[in-house]
């Protein structure tokens, strides 16, 4: 068996979507070129980068380790973060340390186009892989919750002190058309995100700050339903919520990090804003 390690080439994109059909269970159909078109190749700030491990007797894909960019708010200033995703290795292939090597070499690819932060919202499964492999931090598990009232959303304020991603017309834009799961925008005192969740008929939200852009916005509809969170808050939440319980949740949703820049760079997760927008649950 021979093993090679390339810098992920999207010009392979119908080779990785077979990869994720084998590696993640009950893989969603929708998630086919044109989603991955989108989202690997569409995206404002640039293109999704990752490294592959490739079987060259079979000439196939048997792992992948990359991430999109995103940039966040730091104290004021914007820093690049790479948010890994579709992270997978092979079933057939596990056990070979091929993660440790892909996620390695991920770390120093990112270090060479200046990111500051990796960041990955980990399962059972690669939590322990990506602590060993590169020491990644755990800085907690996302909050997720229903709650019908949303006023204090509506009115949170977006300081630079707290850790946060930065959005403007193109990426709002841009995240609103995601073909698999399309977004509806709503004004008001911030704006308002919404897209259909896992979770039967339940709308997942998040906020973000409303500096008047140009956008076409969607109608505001009454909601029969609560609304789902899925992130971190720089606060406790005051209003009345229900916590979905552990057993129901697609996975631990453990966010991970790990400062890659030369700069004594830290997240403290009572001052982090992190929502469904910044990874790709939905």
């Amino acid at each position: 068996m021979a093993i090679k390690f390339f810098k992920s080439d999207l010009n392979k994109l119908p080779q990785y979507i077979e990869l994720y059909k084998r590696c993640f269970k009950k893989y969603p159909e929708k998630k086919d070129f044109i989603y991955f078109t989108w989202l690997y190749r569409k995206n404002p700030l640039g293109s999704f980068i990752g490294i592959d491990a490739f079987d060259t007797d079979k000439n196939i894909e048997i792992g992948q380790v990359g991430g999109i960019p995103y940039n966040f708010n730091y104290l004021g200033k914007p820093i690049k973060i790479l948010q890994s995703i579709n992270v997978c290795v092979d079933q057939r292939y596990r056990g070979q340390k091929l993660f440790k090597e892909m996620s390695s070499r991920l770390e120093d690819y990112a270090k060479e186009l200046n990111f500051s932060f990796i960041i990955a919202i980990a399962n059972a499964l690669a939590t322990p892989a990506w602590m060993s492999s590169i020491s990644m931090k755990f800085l907690t598990k996302l909050d997720v919750f229903l709650t019908y009232n949303l006023s204090e959303f509506e009115k949170m304020k977006f300081d630079n002190n707290t850790f946060r991603s930065i959005w403007d017309e193109n990426l709002i834009n841009w995240r609103k058309k995601n073909p698999h799961n399309p977004a509806k925008i709503i004004n008001g005192e911030n704006i308002k995100f919404t897209s259909l969740s896992v979770l039967s008929k339940f709308k997942v939200f998040s906020y973000l700050e409303n500096n008047n852009y140009l956008l076409n916005y969607d109608k505001k509809e009454f909601d029969i339903l609560p609304n789902l969170f899925v992130g971190l808050l720089p606060k406790q939440v005051e209003t009345i919520h229900f916590k979905i319980p552990e057993i129901l949740k697609p996975s631990p949703l453990n966010f991970l990090y790990k400062n890659i820049s030369e700069k004594n760079l830290d997240i403290n997760k009572k001052k982090c804003y992190f929502s469904y927008l910044d990874f790709d649950a939905y």
